[in-house]
């Protein structure tokens, strides 16, 4: 059994539990159960009942002694012999505690506040992080890092989508901005783009419905009657409906590795200060254009670089070309394997 423990709200965004449902899928089909310690009830899919062999809630607060103890007891009253952090708060002495306890421990880690390294693995699929950048920070010297998109991990259902080819005419943008708190990018984006784009093209507005911005972007869609607008709330099928876009606008989460894997040229502006390096790194192989953190980028920025994107084809079957070459859906098995140690 497979230990995963992730933590999850609207303030912190959805992108750890996303991570962990998509561990917890490609370790069943290798014939492994997972037990999850993971945020409130009340943010389980009806399919999590038969994902997770138990979903354990933990208190929203920072990790300590006693939270680090329970998980060694649970590990031990189970069996369980590895586990998977999807959650930042263990430091360097806390991964020590799980080492200690005869755990083979994953973490993965906050490349913008990185914590000292004890994990046997550290996980973070930025093309802009690597194993050199953290050198001082090893607690022992056997850490293992595994770095860059070939580790980012994809939601199964994006096996079954059919990716069309880079570079093709814009019908419908994207705008994501995770699935909790946009912090008003949802908003930014309708007001940037209204009596800009082509009526011919629908501006695809996904968010989470635990998005505290929900009313204010149905009040801008409302400002706004001539913008082709597409409203999606959790949707049933995120796989589906970002493969039938075009192009993205959007935060440097974890949805930036799906974009990327569908080939859609991407303008990031980053939400949070874990994004910046990752928003450049995008930018860095080509894939993207990282235009700044959100509050402060200029809507008319924002509306020219659009023009930009839509109006040259070669770039974006370059900028769609090179995302494709970074991410594939092997990721969670490399992550399984190394943790399993078979690599």
């Amino acid at each position: 059994m497979l230990l995963i423990a992730c933590r999850a709200s609207p303030k912190i965004g959805f992108g750890h539990l996303t991570r962990s449902r998509a561990i917890a899928d490609i370790a069943a089909a290798r014939g492994l159960s997972t037990l999850l310690i993971g945020p409130t009830l009340a943010y389980a899919q009806p399919e999590d009942h038969a994902r997770f062999a138990d979903w354990i809630e933990a208190a929203d607060a920072d990790i300590d002694d006693r939270r680090v103890a329970d998980l060694i007891a649970l590990a031990a009253a189970r069996g369980i012999h590895h586990v998977m952090l999807d959650d930042y708060g263990y430091d360097g002495p806390r991964q020590q505690a799980l080492r200690d306890a005869g755990l083979r421990v994953l973490t993965q880690y906050d490349a913008s506040k990185p914590p000292r390294f004890a994990a046997q693995l550290a996980v973070n699929a930025s093309p802009a992080e690597h194993a050199g950048l953290h050198r001082e920070r090893l607690y022992n010297p056997d850490v293992r890092f595994l770095n860059g998109p070939r580790h980012a991990v994809l939601r199964e259902e994006f096996s079954a989508v059919d990716r069309r080819p880079p570079g093709r005419p814009v019908r419908r943008i994207l705008a994501t901005f995770g699935g909790g708190d946009d912090r008003g990018g949802g908003v930014q984006v309708i007001e940037a783009l209204a009596g800009r784009i082509p009526a011919e093209v629908t501006l695809v507005i996904m968010s989470g419905r635990a998005n505290p911005a929900l009313p204010a972007i149905e009040a801008a869609i409302g400002r706004h009657p001539g913008l082709s607008i597409e409203l999606a709330v959790s949707p049933a099928e995120p796989a589906r409906l970002m493969a039938s876009c075009d192009m993205a606008i959007m935060a440097g989460g974890t949805s930036v590795y799906e974009a990327a894997f569908l080939g859609l040229p991407m303008l990031l502006l980053a939400v949070a200060e874990n994004q910046y390096a990752q928003c450049g790194g995008w930018e860095g192989l080509g894939a993207a254009r990282y235009l700044g953190p959100l509050h402060r980028v200029d809507s008319q920025v924002l509306a020219s670089e659009v023009d930009r994107i839509l109006a040259d084809d070669a770039l974006r079957a370059r900028m769609g070309s090179n995302g494709v070459d970074q991410v594939d859906l092997n990721g969670a098995n490399r992550l399984l394997d190394a943790l399993l140690d078979r690599t």
